[in-house]
């Protein structure tokens, strides 16, 4: 069974190259396609006996599709007759011999596929037989895993759901116990508060005791502080009273020292009038005595010249 697939096989894939072969040969041309970077001068050099003969290539009917052999392009095919290739391009001919061995080697062969052909095709049936089948089976494997998928999702749901339910008694038990423990705290703040409470009511009793001798000391601070201000009116009235005494005491003893002043002044007066007096006495006397003094001078130079005068009458008299 092997050996058929294999012959079946070969035959399906060498018998159209060996019919190519054939083809080209009898044909004598050579067809190749352009790659990037071919040029017609590479071409012809590669494949042309003379690869002078390029512009051959250009006028060959088959290459009619090139109007610029400058411009060739990747993908483009061009044939090169038989008579301008090198040696080792040229393909020889089959001979007919071989061809009729070839033939009746593939009429054989064809003869040993056709029962492989038809068991191929008994095959292939059962196979698409097999494959409806399969199909069916597989549709309805498809609806049963969509229902097992259904299942699980749901049965997904359902754990989610009672995990989440577990986990949310859980929860509750956890914020029950935080409750309780919440609450013990908030007892043990609350006697903390009451204590805390009664601190206070204390202190508060303290501070009201305190709060009746503060008013009871403001008040006497006030009373003080009414004394005091009373004593500063008082000592105000007092020491304007008494400023006013001393203007005044000030004003008695500028006039009397004004008087004293003047008093002095006229003493003074006096004693340089006694004494203007006084030495006017002195040089009136000083002046008298001078005047008596002239007098006397005055009186004896007179007498004296009367005495020359007169003196030899009295000489004569005596």
């Amino acid at each position: 069974m092997k050996r058929f697939i294999i012959l079946f096989i070969s035959l399906v894939v060498f018998l159209p190259v060996w019919t190519l072969a054939v083809t080209e040969t009898s044909a004598g041309n050579f067809t190749i396609v352009i790659k990037k970077g071919d040029t017609i001068h590479k071409i012809a050099k590669q494949y042309l006996k003379n690869p002078k003969e390029w512009q051959k290539i250009v006028k060959f009917e088959e290459n009619k599709h090139i109007k610029n052999p400058n411009k060739i392009y990747p993908g483009q095919a061009i044939t090169i007759p038989f008579h301008l290739l090198k040696e080792e391009y040229v393909q020889k001919p089959i001979k007919s011999e071989e061809v009729e061995k070839l033939k009746a080697e593939i009429k054989s062969l064809k003869a040993e596929v056709e029962p492989l052909r038809v068991e191929i095709k008994e095959k292939n049936d059962y196979i698409a037989k097999l494959k409806e089948e399969l199909t069916e089976k597989c549709a309805y494997l498809e609806e049963q895993n969509l229902k097992i998928t259904n299942f699980q999702d749901e049965v997904s749901t359902l754990t989610m759901s009672l995990n989440n339910k577990e986990l949310s008694l859980k929860e509750k038990e956890l914020l029950l116990g935080n409750k309780e423990t919440l609450l013990k705290e908030k007892e043990e703040e609350l006697k903390v508060a009451k204590a805390e409470a009664g601190q206070l009511s204390e202190r508060l009793v303290k501070m009201e005791e305190e709060y009746k001798f503060a008013q009871k000391a403001v008040k006497a601070d006030e009373m003080v502080a009414k004394s005091i201000i009373s004593l500063e009116r008082a000592k105000e009235k007092g020491a304007l009273r008494y400023e006013k005494q001393l203007v005044k005491s000030a004003e008695l003893l500028k006039e009397k020292a004004a008087w004293a002043m003047i008093r002095k002044e006229y003493e003074r007066s006096v004693v340089l009038a006694e004494e203007s007096i006084k030495d006017a006495s002195e040089a009136e006397q000083i002046a008298d005595n001078m005047a008596g003094k002239y007098k006397i001078s005055f009186l004896f130079d007179h007498f004296y010249f009367w005495n020359l005068k007169n003196k030899p009458t009295l000489l004569r008299t005596e």
